[in-house]
């Protein structure tokens, strides 16, 4: 669990909508993995003013050179910082299990949460969604840095960018940026980050994104009207699928081949035996093609 300069990038560009602001949770203590000399020159190269807070090192931490977490996230403007933890071992300011429903004291306290990388390590994933529902106070952020791809064994899930997108937008949370990153395996260099929407992907959902590390960014505000308790459908079905529309409807935007495929099942048949998987295959080696980012942290 930690905080990398790519998500330290990210979440400074959440300066200009006044999301750094107030008193932020962090979900068990983040570990920078930047010093402190790199972390000034990070901010000074963006033009963004902080609170050097950052105490004089002792004899006895004179080879640390890492800032901790809370004076990383005290010097770019919140105001004061908790954590979280399911034990006390690195002094959190709250010890408690997020696999079950968080005490009434902590609900609607925090301007902003932040899941540095903890999530993917609590079994029960659709209880920590309602706990951080809980932990924030409307219009507060929540910011999730999480697995997709590659990270075997490191937690219990690596998420498909989807279950954000699909939950948060289901229970009428706005969505600040929803972001696919490949990762670099050195520590600190700079993420492709590609925008994720629902069918963006398609093509290189089986293997085509071959020995990549990819992980989530994602950021959503709460509001007034958003919820907890929706179960969201996955949008590649209900884009693709399920339109709720009946079956002429759904034929004046499909292709011709699908439009025939979808009236005549016999001919569908013949193209799933031999056709489809002729396509697949090419389709595959198209998939080895590298995407260009849109951007990168």
């Amino acid at each position: 669990m930690g905080i990398s300069i790519p998500s330290l990038r990210h979440l400074l560009s959440l300066k200009k909508i006044g999301a750094i602001k107030g008193d932020i949770l962090l979900l068990g203590r983040m570990s920078p993995q930047f010093s402190t000399r790199r972390f000034r020159k990070t901010l000074d190269r963006l033009a963004i003013p902080y609170r050097d807070t950052f105490q004089e090192r002792g004899f006895d931490e004179i080879f640390r050179h890492n800032p901790t977490d809370v004076e990383v996230f005290k010097a770019i403007g919140f105001s004061n910082v908790f954590s979280i933890d399911v034990n006390g071992y690195e002094n959190t300011d709250f010890v408690w299990d997020l696999n079950i429903p968080i005490n009434k004291e902590l609900r609607s306290r925090f301007d902003f949460v932040y899941d540095g990388g903890t999530i993917e390590h609590i079994f029960n994933f659709p209880q920590v969604l309602q706990n951080l529902h809980d932990l924030l106070k409307p219009e507060g952020f929540i910011f999730h840095e999480n697995p997709a791809n590659n990270f075997v064994d490191h937690g219990f899930y690596q998420f498909s960018p989807s279950v954000f997108y699909d939950y948060y937008s289901a229970n009428n949370y706005e969505l600040i940026s929803s972001l696919l990153c490949r990762v670099s395996r050195r520590k600190n260099r700079s993420y492709r980050a590609f925008r994720y929407l629902p069918v963006r992907f398609e093509s290189k959902s089986y293997g085509g994104w071959g020995r990549a590390m990819l992980s989530n960014i994602v950021v959503v505000k709460k509001h007034s009207l958003s919820s907890s308790g929706k179960l969201p459908q996955q949008s590649r079905y209900t884009e693709i699928f399920w339109q709720n529309r009946n079956r002429d409807d759904l034929a004046k935007d499909l292709s011709w081949k699908k439009n025939l495929a979808l009236r005549f099942p016999r001919i569908r048949y013949w193209y799933v035996r031999f056709r489809r998987p002729t396509l697949e295959y090419i389709s595959g080696i198209f998939s080895k093609i590298p995407r260009l980012p849109d951007f990168k942290l």
